[in-house]
């Protein structure tokens, strides 16, 4: 018997009511827990630099080990306020290290930094002068973190002397990755001084510094069979070439997270065939500007690109790829042989995503050789070019130290 529409109605007033009585309950018992004064806080915050951080302006009762009302700082310091200019006739101090330092489970002037603060400011060697100790600490950093916080955060203060509070039981095994056993904070890696891959390439560095790198960059052609080309048929194959020079990298502005930056890249390659007898391909430029942004529109973990600049090429590159000999000339296919120049527009955008276990990505692009010095070689069909594709990358496994990269793409600042 079908339930009749009276008894559903009761059925739904019922639960109506049960779900009243329960967010009531909630109401009443979030209240009677700010009443008291318990407060369960969340101090700690993701950093895109030294992995977590602590939550500027967080505050609140902290009872895991022990007992203290926490207030962070504004700039994510458990700590006071204090000024980024140093005042006139005081020795600053700045303490780095980690929970030691932190010490949520004390009251701010238990702290042992505080405490020094006031023994320092009865000693003679600071006789007429302010002594000021500023705390740096966060639970769970060793020496990496600490040295990235040193140059983040420390350094801006200008202090006289900075002290490494330095904890033996954990403070080596937080920089290994093996030991530490997470993926969420950065490490340390050796690597070479000139030759590095990484997920940005294959490049030699040259020179790096805070927003210029000149870099040693290398890409290659596929080859290209002229029986599968109709444009071409009848012509040599196209070998496939390789190509390599130098990069210049030039940082133009960023969010201070990094969260967003733009840069000026002028790769300049020359190429040379693949094969038995290798022939020089001509050098191409290709001055483009570099828009990434990370965590686009909030999805976190993603990363946007967008690229977009001219490209340009010497004679001897464009007849490698454009000039038809009037050896294989045809009447639909006349002789032709271009000079150097204007090769034409590049726009590129990608998003992609690095899983534990795998990698997602995906990227649009648009070309157009119009007005490109080579655009009325027979060769060419088609003088605008739209494509785009998906991919998708298994990590089957990886080596147990990883050299660390900036979060967000490009040079570590």
């Amino acid at each position: 018997m079908l339930p009749t529409r009276s008894s559903r109605r009761k059925r739904f007033a019922k639960l109506l009511l049960v779900l009243v009585g329960f967010l009531f309950g909630a109401i009443i018992a979030e209240a009677a827990l700010r009443a008291v004064g318990y407060t369960y806080p969340d101090f700690y915050q993701r950093d895109n630099v030294v992995g977590v951080s602590l939550r500027p302006d967080a505050r609140g009762w902290y009872r895991r080990e022990g007992e203290a009302y926490v207030r962070v700082n504004s700039d994510g310091l458990r700590d006071f306020e204090h000024s980024i200019a140093k005042p006139a006739n005081t020795f600053r101090i700045a303490v780095v290290g980690d929970s030691y330092c932190e010490a949520l489970s004390v009251d701010v002037n238990q702290a042992f930094w505080s405490v020094m603060k006031g023994d320092l400011e009865h000693c003679s060697a600071f006789a007429g002068r302010q002594v000021e100790v500023i705390n740096f600490g966060v639970s769970g950093y060793g020496t990496a973190q600490e040295l990235l916080t040193l140059h983040e955060k420390v350094l801006k203060y200008s202090p006289d002397l900075v002290l490494l509070a330095m904890t033996t039981n954990n403070d080596i095994t937080d920089n290994s990755r093996a030991l530490k056993k997470t993926d969420e904070v950065p490490y340390f890696v050796y690597r070479g001084d000139f030759l590095r891959a990484d997920r940005d390439g294959v490049r030699g560095t040259f020179l790096h510094s805070e927003r210029v790198d000149l870099d040693l960059s290398l890409g290659a052609s596929l080859p290209v069979s002229s029986t599968k080309n109709l444009a071409r048929e009848g012509m040599p194959n196209l070998k496939g070439s390789i190509e390599a020079g130098p990069a210049l990298d030039v940082l133009l502005w960023a969010l201070p997270d990094d969260r967003m930056k733009l840069e000026l890249r002028v790769p300049v390659r020359a190429g040379m065939s693949i094969e038995s007898s290798p022939r020089y391909t001509g050098l191409q430029l290709f001055p483009h500007l570099n828009l990434d942004v990370a965590d686009p529109a909030g999805f976190a973990g993603w990363n946007l690109g967008l690229l977009a600049g001219p490209l340009f090429s010497d004679a001897r590159h464009n007849r490698y790829f454009y000039e038809v000999d009037p050896a294989f000339a045809t009447p639909t296919r006349p002789a032709y042989q271009p000079g150097g120049g204007y090769a034409g527009l590049v726009f590129l955008t990608g998003i992609s995503k690095r899983f534990p276990k795998f990698w997602v990505g995906a990227f649009a692009r648009y070309d157009t050789l119009q007005g490109a010095v080579f655009e009325d070689s027979p060769l060419v069909r088609a003088k605008h070019y739209a494509g785009g594709g998906i991919a998708i990358s298994w990590i089957l496994g990886e080596s147990s130290e990883r050299v660390p990269v900036n979060e967000y793409g490009g040079r570590p600042r």
